[in-house]
């Protein structure tokens, strides 16, 4: 009775490997790539402007400026409209002063990278900088200082010497989470 048993065993687990080793379709290589592999093309395509010519490299480094500036904006705004009680929480902390470090270092770079330019960049910086959204950033990041959500010791350079010229009239009236 064993060595009956044995044997179907050895059956099942030889036709459970044959099985495992046949490929369950074909597989071809493929001729060539379905996506872009251009980043320019894959960036400016998703925005519906079609691809950007591959020799204009300062369009294509101003559309990265104009997306991280964006992103930055977007970062901050969701961080800083968050609910006040959850910056009590560590992790929650961690997050407003993330939200804060990203949107004022990317300023921060783009303000250094603008003066490179002279004077011209210098203005062109100002007014790329001088929309709703930076006035409301600036406006929230001041609020939650002065609540006592975060100190500007708490941002890395260079986000730390902005946000310390942006709080400097402003007075912490409390400790919202202690």
């Amino acid at each position: 009775m064993q060595n009956w048993l044995l044997k179907l065993i050895a059956v099942a687990a030889f036709i459970v490997a044959w099985q495992l080793m046949t490929p369950a379709a074909e597989v071809r290589p493929m001729s060539e790539p379905t996506i872009s592999t251009n980043f320019s093309d894959v960036r400016n395509e998703a925005r519906g402007k079609g691809p950007a010519h591959p020799s204009d490299k300062r369009a294509f480094h101003d559309q990265l400026r104009v997306d991280l500036r964006e992103s930055a904006r977007k970062t901050a705004i969701e961080g800083l409209s968050k609910p006040w009680s959850t910056f009590c929480s560590q992790e929650g902390q961690k997050r407003l002063v993330s939200a804060i470090n990203y949107y004022f270092r990317e300023r921060a770079n783009q303000k250094s990278f603008y003066a490179q330019r002279g004077p011209d960049g210098e203005r062109e910086w100002r007014e790329l900088f001088r929309t709703a959204d930076d006035n409301r950033i600036e406006r929230l990041t001041r609020e939650m200082y002065s609540r006592g959500y975060f100190q500007p010791d708490e941002l890395p350079e260079p986000a730390r010497a902005t946000v310390t010229e942006l709080v400097r009239d402003e007075r912490v009236t409390g400790r919202p989470c202690g």
